[in-house]
């Protein structure tokens, strides 16, 4: 606030000026001259080090925006990838629980992401179990979604992430284009559904709107790419992994390059398109967007 509305307001208020910053009637700026402008902001800004402005100002805008819309607090999980430096990119924006692990030096690129090495073994461990440690992510009502930079067409089995449970009868996982050339997901089921896709490259959503339903988005807006029929069986109780899917052996691991992940509760159509504007935005403020 300016100094000179500072005075007015205080003298209004019969306070002097410092009085009325220690009060709490202004907001008190970083030594950097930079105040988030949200709690939530504030709250994980504070946990990191070596921020750019630009990559500040990113985050900022993106996490009181998630506020604003609401679906910041349907999260479980928010994993910026494209940022800083690997030890940041593997904090979990929402909670201060749930911080990953590079477990197989994947290579990290500032400002782009991790990148996978296509070796079992070479994954991000979230060290997050859906059966155990999810709060909003529900069996009927869970979300996950991928920040994928690679423009691959190739057709294999490369997973984008993943867990299963112990029994193998229930899976959450991602592939944007198996050896038939086909998306293939589950989310908390056993099905393995799927249908065409050309290329793994986009921003996607994976949501759960019932028992016998996961819709998948890519991208800008809230249109559907198409859905998928498939019976919920149960919450995996293995970690869920990003770069392979963590079924006790890790299958599928992949070689390309990603920016985010994310997991939490069933969004709405709303949710999807707002969250993904979100989630854009930073990738094109730190040059990592790929719409």
């Amino acid at each position: 606030m300016k100094p000179l509305r500072v005075l007015l307001l205080s003298l209004i208020l019969g306070l002097t000026p410092a009085l009325a910053w220690a009060q709490g009637w202004f907001p008190l700026a970083s030594s950097s001259g930079f105040t988030p402008a949200c709690s939530q902001s504030s709250v994980f800004l504070a946990r990191t080090s070596g921020l750019s402005i630009t990559e500040r100002n990113a985050y900022d805008v993106m996490i009181c925006g998630l506020v604003t819309d609401g679906t910041w607090a349907k999260l479980d999980l928010l994993y910026i990838f494209a940022t800083n430096t690997s030890t940041t990119a593997l904090l979990n924006l929402v909670s201060t629980s749930f911080t990953a692990a590079n477990t197989g030096a994947l290579t990290f690129t500032t400002d782009q992401g991790f990148t996978g090495t296509g070796v079992a073994g070479g994954f991000i461990d979230t060290n997050w179990t859906p059966s155990t440690n999810a709060v909003q992510y529900t069996l009927n009502g869970g979300m996950t979604g991928v920040y994928i930079l690679t423009s691959r067409v190739t057709a294999n089995n490369m997973t984008a992430y993943g867990c299963n449970n112990v029994a193998g009868t229930s899976y959450s996982y991602f592939r944007g284009r198996n050896a038939s050339g086909n998306i293939e997901a589950g989310l908390n089921d056993g099905t393995f559904g799927g249908f065409a896709n050309a290329n793994v490259q986009g921003s996607w959503v994976m949501n759960r709107t019932s028992s016998s339903n996961i819709d998948i988005f890519k991208n800008a807006g809230s249109t559907l790419l198409g859905n998928i029929t498939a019976t919920s069986v149960a919450l995996p109780d293995r970690n869920m992994q990003v770069f392979q899917l963590g079924n006790g052996a890790g299958q599928g691991p992949t070689t390309d390059q990603q920016a985010a992940f994310w997991a939490g509760g069933g969004f709405s159509a709303a949710d999807v398109s707002s969250f993904q504007a979100r989630v854009n935005a930073y990738m094109t403020a730190v040059g990592a967007n790929i719409y």
